[in-house]
């Protein structure tokens, strides 16, 4: 199957996943520090990718430039990103987050534009800003109190992080095998949180089963497969069209919510789904006449 439409289903997966994994985070909250939880699922990661690359048998030779490389996303992607926005999540209602999330199209837009010099078209620019029209709609009670303002800012960094974890990257998906880059910002994101196990207030006593079984579900899909998959789209699609298909996280909540407590759907939800639609579908339809390039070796590397 061609790689674009793999990414794309890939993509969509990962926003079912990561929208899952919010209420799993919530109730991990209750007994972990939110970088405790991190720690466990980067140390899942790197257990898994450890073990995928050994049997792979796949021997990169990581040089020292790129080392550093692969340290700082790490770090970026592990606690500075989930330290900011598990700071937002704290404030904001779920849908909100999951609302302000689709602001980071805009901010990929402007890095492939800007950072990466790469020409986007009048047309995408509008598709997108109207699909992010769309997630703010489906917001709820927007409010202008300056803990409002400073929780949504909060958020809006948080997405301006992960973006800069995203774009920062790419040069190492073109040299390696994406199992390598992944594995080693496991590695490195389980190494600058392992701190905080002993930092936060951490009540392990109180750990059920559902909640060993949410930290597995957090460490093995929503983080090993997700950041794989997301990586996969990087590679393939470019940073905008790969954060296109995480606008869905907002319309999967807000229908959550609907079918399980009972929400009232007002216009705007309705005109924010459209846009949403229209924007995603738009997008979608014109990158069969793009091309993603950004690769710093001849040949492919890895998947």
């Amino acid at each position: 199957m061609n790689k674009r439409i793999l990414s794309y289903i890939g993509m969509g997966i990962t926003a079912f996943i990561w929208t899952a994994g919010i209420s799993k985070i919530t109730a991990l909250s209750t007994v972990l520090g939110p970088l405790t939880v991190v720690f466990f699922r980067f140390l899942i990661g790197l257990i898994l990718f450890t073990i995928v690359k050994s049997a792979l048998g796949i021997k990169d030779v990581i040089t020292k430039t790129d080392k550093k490389r692969l340290m700082i996303s790490g770090i970026l992607c592990s606690l500075i990103y989930f330290g900011v926005s598990n700071l937002a999540y704290s404030y904001l209602p779920i849908v909100d987050s999951a609302a302000l999330s689709s602001m980071q199209l805009i901010f990929m837009l402007w890095g492939e534009s800007v950072v990466l010099g790469k020409i986007v078209t009048p047309k995408k620019t509008f598709l997108i800003v109207l699909a992010t029209i769309g997630g703010i709609l489906v917001m709820r009670a927007v409010s202008l109190s300056p803990e409002s303002i400073a929780a949504y800012s909060i958020a809006l960094v948080a997405t301006s992080i992960w973006v800069g974890y995203c774009i920062y990257q790419l040069p190492l998906l073109s040299k390696y095998h994406l199992v390598t880059v992944v594995k080693e910002q496991m590695l490195y994101g389980s190494a600058v949180t392992l701190p905080f196990v002993f930092i936060e207030t951490n009540h392990f006593e109180l750990m059920s089963t559902a909640q060993w079984h949410n930290i597995l579900f957090l460490g093995i899909l929503g983080l090993s497969l997700g950041y794989f998959l997301n990586a996969f789209a990087l590679k393939h699609i470019g940073p905008t069209n790969t954060s296109l298909l995480l606008i869905l996280q907002p319309i999967i909540i807000l229908f959550s919510d609907f079918y399980w407590q009972g929400r009232t759907l007002i216009w705007s939800d309705y005109i924010g789904v459209l846009l949403i639609g229209i924007g995603m579908l738009g997008v979608m339809h014109d990158m069969n006449r793009e091309k993603f390039e950004y690769d710093y070796t001849t040949e492919e590397v890895g998947v």
